[in-house]
């Protein structure tokens, strides 16, 4: 496999149809960990505190492998580290390798070999399932080196939910408290309109009204992209990379002129991810942030062409039956029926002894040995 680290934007910036290809077919398509959202994300938080290396895999001149690094300098007590990590971190937002199915392992054994030449204290990778190619090439690599130790933290709690809302059967407890909600926001705003920003859309009227809502001294749940003055530009310039290229949706519900609600959703191969949704502290009993996720979780169900699978959401305080902080929502083929898991999930961490090594993702189950 052909190894290449790219560290100029130029040259970085010439791979990029590339880098989206191979994101789209990747083992772990998702929207963050395309071009425009690690570049983005890169030029708005770490130009000028951290270096970017992209490490690219190549076989017989194919690309099948791309890891975005970011390498930055952190304190600990009086010490200084150098840090290597995903690239394109912004709050809970989290890329991940991209490898092409059958090559995931290979991938991760050559970029840890890259690894072994560069610089660093401590190297941190988010969202790396415990089972998984790069869980074992990272057990694999270092361990050989008898320097490292591994552990797990164990799991958490997780709950299966059935939200039936489209066939008629007999109603369960959630979809009961569904229907009940729905029926309390139409009594409070029976002219509610619902509007669906995309590519073909005014992307800026779009981002204006989000940014109206998130900004007011009356949301619920601000959203992270208006910390600061630097998060607003940063949410400006991102929403018009991934809206034009038609990964994500600005969804708003109005009525009467006024912004009840404001959501995204991103949707990339066969997933969906709501990304943010926030909602007017005036109009908390009538719950218009569970009123526009419910409306555009039927509609991403009735888009068939997109031929989704499954929708995560990590606003788990607008689901009124929610007790998870993660729901997934599989869209069922054929019966038509969401089952919403929502999970905890672990840290699986690798300790090592003296550079440290650290990951997290979801508790899987142990193969038993033969």
């Amino acid at each position: 496999m052909e190894l290449e680290i790219l560290n100029d934007i130029t040259k970085i910036g010439a791979i990029k149809d590339e880098w989206n290809s191979l994101a789209l077919a990747s083992t772990n398509p998702s929207v963050f960990s395309t071009y425009e959202f690690i570049l983005t994300s890169w030029q708005w938080f770490d130009v000028g505190n951290s270096q970017l290396q992209v490490l690219t895999m190549r076989n017989e001149g194919r690309l099948v492998g791309l890891l975005p690094l970011r390498t930055r300098r952190h304190r600990v007590g009086a010490a200084v580290e150098t840090v290597v990590e995903y690239a394109g971190m912004t709050g809970g937002d989290r890329p991940y390798i991209l490898a092409r199915p059958q090559h995931e392992g290979t991938v991760w054994q050559t970029a840890l070999r890259a690894l072994d030449l560069m610089h660093w204290d401590r190297l941190s990778f988010q969202n790396l399932p415990e089972i998984s190619p790069g869980r074992l090439a990272l057990e694999h690599h270092f361990r050989d080196a008898n320097r490292y130790d591994v552990s797990c933290e164990p799991s958490g709690s997780a709950a299966i939910l059935d939200l039936d809302l489209a066939c008629k059967k007999q109603p369960s407890p959630e979809r009961s408290e569904c229907t009940q909600v729905c029926g309390r926001f139409f009594d409070r705003f029976p002219r509610a309109k619902l509007t669906h920003f995309d590519s073909g859309s005014n992307i800026d009227q779009a981002i204006e009204k989000f940014l109206s809502l998130s900004t007011s001294d009356k949301v619920v749940a601000p959203s992270l992209f208006t910390e600061s003055r630097q998060h607003i530009e940063f949410f400006q310039a991102l929403m018009r990379r991934l809206v034009g290229n038609g990964w994500t949706e600005i969804h708003t519900l109005e009525q009467d002129g006024e912004i009840l609600a404001a959501g995204l959703t991103h949707t990339f191969e066969k997933n969906a991810t709501f990304h943010e949704t926030i909602w007017s502290s005036e109009h908390q009993a009538a719950q218009p942030g569970a009123y526009l996720t419910v409306q555009v979780l039927e509609r991403l169900r009735s888009q068939s062409t997109k031929r989704l699978e499954s929708v995560v959401t990590h606003s788990h305080h607008m689901w009124p039956w929610a007790r998870g902080q993660v729901s997934t929502v599989n869209l069922g083929v054929g019966n038509r029926t969401w089952k919403s898991a929502l999970r905890r999930s672990p840290l699986a961490s690798i300790t090592p002894t003296g550079r440290r090594v650290h990951s997290s993702g979801e508790k899987a189950k142990t193969p038993t040995s033969s």
